[in-house]
């Protein structure tokens, strides 16, 4: 599940993009987890996760200071949203836990940086 998991938050961040209308080239797009930091103990005894990391990318237009608020205020709903679908195989729920979220746009680079957990 934590690859499904992973590719849900990828996707999820790419659709948000396209949504707004954001111009990122596609092909530079990279998101990393904190292998330290991300854990996930899903399901069984103890249904835990926490995905730390950053996703980057280059824009193919400059931006103006408007866009990574706006970008930003989507993305906190996408977590708690994506929480809300979750059926996990033993009958539990994952509980919101932590929802930090900064986006920042410094030249033509965009980086959004996450810390998300469920309990």
């Amino acid at each position: 599940m934590w690859e499904q998991f992973r590719r849900l938050i990828f996707g999820t961040v790419l659709e948000l993009l396209l949504e707004e209308q954001v111009p990122v080239d596609f092909t530079s797009v990279r998101i990393q987890f904190d292998e330290d930091k991300s854990k996930f103990e899903v399901p069984r005894f103890n249904n835990y996760m926490r995905f730390f990391g950053t996703l980057e990318a280059q824009l193919t237009l400059p931006q103006g200071p408007e866009v990574a608020p706006r970008v930003r205020a989507r993305l906190l709903t996408a977590w708690p949203d994506l929480l809300k679908v979750v059926k996990l195989p033993i009958g539990d729920s994952l509980d919101l836990t932590k929802n930090v979220i900064t986006v920042e746009i410094v030249g033509s680079a965009l980086r959004i940086s996450f810390d998300l957990e469920a309990d």
